[in-house]
């Protein structure tokens, strides 16, 4: 064993000088994504932690797509790209199936419709960052339909199109109909969540909050100070915690910037005094204790 473990160093050496330069960036870019898909596999994981490797990925795919378009018409590299344009057709077909049928199954809310009431709650899933959307009911779909239809659209079109371009020896052309594709979905994601934003975000909230606030104002948050920070990084007023602060509130307490202070006991009256009013802000799961 100790002899076997000295060579690889040796073979790792002989691999790497039988490789090109290109052949070099390609295992560059896929230790690259290996290592930090690997590092979070041993701990809770979360969707957004692979964002670094998406980088790599592209570089991939992109140097894949460069080798496809220069290699012969008869080459192993473009019959897998036809393969997989095919494959991405399919998928593509699936996925505007899928949305025509959301599509028919919603209807348009009420005007003046708050779009919460129409959600699902599930906090048992909020772990993952797109956990939120495991929220969206039939009813809640119909404030979407127009970012589904696009979406369903862009999909359909820019997947037939890359298998027909490819199937016509134009793989350039192929790829440019799926980053076309892809600006269009992105388009209908960016609209989706502009609708979806008053879920996700405290911004209205503090908004509302900036318009009544008078100097010598309070705002006390009954809970965790990371369920209220935002309000802090919106409107820029000092945040007061009703109880002790937790571990979460150690970078609060290290720059200035992030201004904050506690109250280490429920207050027997309000904290407001004289004029002075106090904005509670009181969390989920305060609520439900």
């Amino acid at each position: 064993m100790p002899q076997a473990l000295k060579q690889v160093p040796l073979r790792w050496r002989e691999v790497r000088s039988r490789l090109d330069p290109r052949q070099r960036a390609n295992l560059l870019f896929a230790l690259w994504i290996m290592v930090i898909v690997v590092f979070f596999s041993f701990s809770t994981r979360q969707e957004y932690y692979t964002i670094p490797a998406i980088p790599a990925m592209a570089l991939l795919v992109g140097a894949w797509f460069s080798r496809e378009a220069e290699s012969p018409a008869n080459s192993a590299d473009r019959r897998a790209g036809r393969i997989s344009s095919a494959l991405l057709f399919a998928l593509g077909s699936l996925g505007f199936v899928v949305s025509m049928l959301l599509l028919i199954l919603s209807k348009p809310p009420s005007p003046g419709t708050d779009l919460s009431e129409l959600l699902k709650r599930n906090p048992e899933v909020y772990t993952l960052s797109f956990g939120h959307f495991l929220d969206l009911t039939p009813q809640a779909m119909g404030a979407f339909r127009g970012p589904l239809l696009g979406a369903a659209l862009a999909l359909l079109l820019g997947t037939g199109l890359n298998w027909m371009l490819r199937r016509g020896g134009r793989p350039a052309a192929g790829n440019f109909a799926l980053a076309v594709m892809m600006i269009g979905l992105l388009a209908c994601v960016h609209s989706a969540f502009v609708t979806f934003s008053p879920i996700l975000s405290s911004k209205q909230l503090a908004i509302a909050i900036e318009q009544h606030y008078r100097p010598g104002d309070v705002i006390v948050v009954d809970g965790e100070y990371e369920s209220a920070s935002s309000l802090n990084f919106y409107i820029g007023i000092p945040l007061r915690i009703l109880h002790e602060p937790q571990v979460a509130c150690g970078t609060a307490r290290t720059f200035p910037m992030l201004r904050m202070s506690s109250k280490p006991r429920r207050p027997s009256r309000p904290l407001g005094l004289g004029r002075r009013a106090s904005f509670y802000g009181v969390t989920r799961k305060r609520l439900r204790n």
